[in-house]
């Protein structure tokens, strides 16, 4: 069977680039963002391994971590919110004689989870969205992972 054509790919800021990636370049790069949502830390890891000789897919592998770092570091921060909202309304409630109120606890958590939920189906959004512009042959934008580790986009 023969390999389809290369589709043509457009750098970080739009414009058509030389360099295509191969199929097999693309669908290793999608698989890293599909793999992401499952193994959030390995896939990056074995990405940008695996890819280290193709800028295609370290590229891709990089824009994963630097998606990784964002969005854990934000749901991150919301479990530590829903943590300290809940032990400042216990220590209210035992400490300043208010009456215990387990139906305001339980509205403060079903808001937590449901915000935390939200931020995790919009990160699975995100990684089928990369995936997809990773098999169309689309380079990633740039961010500082990429000029840390030097990749090298096509000009």
């Amino acid at each position: 069977m023969a390999e389809p054509p290369p589709l043509r790919s457009t750098g970080p800021n739009g414009l058509p680039v030389p360099f295509e990636a191969s199929v097999a370049d693309r669908d290793r790069a999608r698989w890293i963002h599909l793999a992401s949502i499952l193994a959030p830390l390995t896939s990056p890891l074995v990405g940008f391994i695996a890819g280290s000789k193709a800028p295609f897919i370290k590229a891709h592998a990089l824009e994963c971590a630097f998606d990784l770092l964002k969005w854990k570091i934000l749901l991150f921060a919301i479990r530590i919110y829903m943590l300290f909202s809940a032990a400042l309304k216990v220590w209210q409630m035992l400490y300043q004689e208010v009456e215990f109120d387990w139906k305001s606890m339980i509205i403060r958590g079903i808001a937590g989870f449901i915000m935390f939920a939200c931020f995790e189906i919009w990160n699975i959004i995100q990684a089928i969205a990369a995936s997809k512009r990773a098999s169309k042959g689309q380079w990633p934008k740039k961010n500082f992972l990429h000029r840390m580790f030097k990749v090298s986009f096509p000009q």
